[in-house]
């Protein structure tokens, strides 16, 4: 048994059936540590960009929770193996579902949703973009 971790996949080379579900373990353990980096990179900048009051409440730290675990599962296997610009593309949208998620759960203004969101989605993607590359 061997493991090779390529650019966009893990292929696992086992005998017998243990093989897929290897293979969907590793991939549902690369998706929760992907998920954990993505809302440790976007919370913090969520929670700062719509609080308006301070000290930051609980409540405002649980629902900014919520865009990203909305979207990301499907970010997530809708790019999974895909093409840097596929990803990109699908940021965008991500990017666009969040502000309104954010606009509806926080009141705010569009342009302050879309603000916010965009600059979680391109901290996050651009930091993951950073540890890939240093990983693989």
């Amino acid at each position: 048994m061997y493991y090779k971790w390529s650019t966009w996949d893990v292929n696992v080379q086992i005998s017998s059936c243990a093989h897929i579900g290897l293979r969907i373990s590793l991939a549902t353990m690369l998706q929760v540590f992907a998920l954990m980096f993505t809302l440790t990179m976007e919370v913090p900048i969520v929670v700062r960009g719509i609080s308006k009051v301070r000290p930051i409440e609980a409540s405002t730290i649980v629902l900014a929770l919520v865009p990203s675990l909305l979207t990301h599962p499907f970010l997530w296997w809708a790019t999974w193996g895909a093409s840097s610009p596929m990803t990109f593309c699908c940021e965008i949208l991500v990017v666009v579902v969040e502000t309104f998620i954010l606009q509806f759960l926080f009141r705010t203004s569009p342009l302050r949703s879309f603000s916010v969101s965009l600059a979680a989605n391109s901290a996050s993607y651009l930091a993951g973009l950073l540890l890939w590359r240093f990983l693989y």
